[in-house]
Formats: structure tokens, C-alpha cells, sequence
């Protein structure tokens, strides 16, 4: 007999007939689609689902049963629970569930960084103009972060590099340099915000055949500035430049916002040079999204 409802009659062998009777054959004893509540503070879940079928009321073997709607109690994240729900009539059916819990996500700006692209303070030597000279200065870097400043060594001792080096292997030589200014400015960062500082501002150099020049890449999360600057000279082999390098995510002193690089000749007046950012990429490092072009 199918399900649903159906009308009975009973008839003897000699015609006799009974009474109409109606029968009500159920559906079969249903779990719904599932559905998951997370608690990111308890790193639990609970697991809700629909009844249909079979007789009602429901029962279940762990958790609630309310107008056929079943809710568990909280399950640690990724540990199993098997749930077994059980008509009026004895009739049954079961599931098992499992579910991971996202743990929350402390970065700033809901985790979105930007991956972006500043001109190097120094090119690569061409040809007879070898470097003679460079010298940072022997005052600390200076690093604004969010508008506070924070401690940096002297520029000499991160950013030094002797000549022969930046002739010989400039790619190497400048890519050690820049590990050591991630590094302290890294350090910087966990000093002041504890483990919420690491890697919240990072320096790298990762040059490529496509780059319209040597370019030092920075990421930053979104809603952050940061303010980084020193002072050098260098020649090849001459005139000798005295420079201002500066990378900044802050406005300019009008307030027109500003994500780029500057270079400010000393020799003439302090003049700027203003190069923006590109190449920008972004990610969001809570959902572990890949990097998208900007």
C-alpha cells in the first residue's frame, strides 16, 4: 500500500462487507537537510535539521526535538556526532555529523591586505656607471605606523651595502638588505602589538623580467598607513645625489591621500619626485583567499 490516504473495506466470502475504514500510510522516516551554528568563542557547533515522515512526536537520541525541528547540544569543532531520531510507532532513522568551526579572526581590517609595488631607492649598475659611493646615513630609519612612531635602527646598519657588492651582485645584495629591513621592522611591530604585529607590514624583493624597473614590494592590510623613510648618497661614479627615500601610505600634508614612493633631491631644494604604487594585488588573509588584481 502506497503512502498516503487510503479507504478500507472488508468483504467475506459470502459478500459481506464492513465498514468504510480510512488508513493513513506515512512517508518514510526523513533527517532534512542539516544546517550548522558555530560558536567561534567555544570553538563548538550545534547541527539543526527537519523531520518529515514516519508518525510523529519525534524523539532523538541526543539533543532536542521541538515541532519537528531537531537541534543538538554544542559539539567541539570536527568531532562527530550521530543522531538518531525515533517515531511514535518505533520507526527510525540516523545520520552522522561532522563540522569544522572557523576560529576567529583578530587581523586588522577584517583581514584585506594589499600586495604593491614601490620604484627601489637604487637601480641595478648599466654598463660603465658602476655604483661609487652609496651611503646611508647613520641616523635611525625613520617608520610611522598608523601615525605613531616607532623605533628603527640607523639606516647605515640596514640598509649598508659595500659597492662592490651592489656591482658584483645586485640582485643578492639588495635582497639581503631588504630581509634585514623586514626583520626590523617586524620587530618593531611585535614590540608593540605582541604576536598581533607579525608580519602586519612586510618588505620583500622579488624581481622580475617584467618589472619596468628594480622595485621593492610591500604588503599592507588595507586600513593601515605606514611611514617609512632615510636618508643617502651615492654616485656612478658622479655627481654624487644626496636623497630622501621615502614609502608611504599616508596623506600628503593637502590631505589628498597618497600610496607610493618619494624621492626628494636635496641638492635641488628638497625637490620631490613622486612615484605611485602598482601593481597592486589583494587577498583576505581571515579566509585565506588567493591574491587578485587590482
Amino acid at each position: 500500500m502506497g503512502v498516503g490516504s487510503h479507504q478500507l473495506v472488508v468483504r467475506d466470502s459470502a459478500g459481506a462487507e464492513s465498514l468504510t475504514q480510512s488508513v493513513t500510510v506515512p512517508g518514510p522516516l526523513t533527517v532534512g537537510q542539516e544546517s550548522f551554528t558555530d560558536d567561534a568563542d567555544t570553538m563548538s557547533y550545534r547541527v539543526s535539521f527537519g523531520i518529515s515522515g514516519g508518525t510523529p512526536p519525534y524523539e532523538a537520541n541526543v539533543g532536542t526535538v521541538t515541532d519537528g525541528k531537531y537541534t543538538s547540544g554544542p559539539v567541539p569543532s570536527e568531532q562527530s556526532i550521530e543522531v538518531e531520531i525515533t517515531d511514535s510507532v518505533g520507526c527510525t532513522a540516523s545520520k552522522e555529523f561532522t563540522h569544522k568551526v572557523t576560529p576567529p579572526c583578530n587581523l586588522p581590517c577584517d583581514g584585506q591586505s594589499r600586495w604593491s609595488a614601490y620604484r627601489l631607492w637604487l637601480q641595478p649598475p648599466i654598463d660603465n656607471a658602476a655604483y661609487k659611493g652609496y651611503k646611508p646615513q647613520n641616523q635611525p630609519i625613520v617608520f610611522r605606523f598608523n601615525g605613531e612612531e616607532l623605533e628603527l635602527p640607523e639606516a647605515s646598519k640596514i640598509l649598508g651595502i659595500p659597492n662592490s657588492e651592489l656591482n658584483n651582485d645586485f640582485t643578492g645584495a639588495i635582497g639581503t638588505a631588504i630581509k634585514r629591513l623586514n626583520e626590523a621592522v617586524n620587530k618593531a611591530l611585535i614590540a608593540k602589538f605582541g604576536q598581533l604585529g607579525k608580519n602586519r607590514l612586510v618588505f620583500s624583493y622579488k624581481p622580475a623580467v617584467s618589472d619596468p624597473y628594480a622595485v621593492l614590494w610591500i604588503e599592507y592590510f588595507v586600513c593601515e598607513t605606514f611611514n617609512l623613510e632615510f636618508d643617502f648618497t651615492f654616485a656612478k661614479p658622479s655627481p654624487t645625489f644626496s636623497l630622501t627615500m621615502r614609502y608611504t601610505k599616508e596623506p600628503t600634508v593637502a590631505g589628498a591621500s597618497f600610496d607610493g614612493a618619494v624621492v626628494i633631491n636635496k641638492k635641488q631644494d628638497n625637490k620631490e619626485t613622486r612615484v605611485p604604487a602598482f601593481g597592486s594585488s589583494e587577498r583576505n588573509q581571515c579566509t585565506g583567499s588567493e591574491y587578485k588584481k587590482l
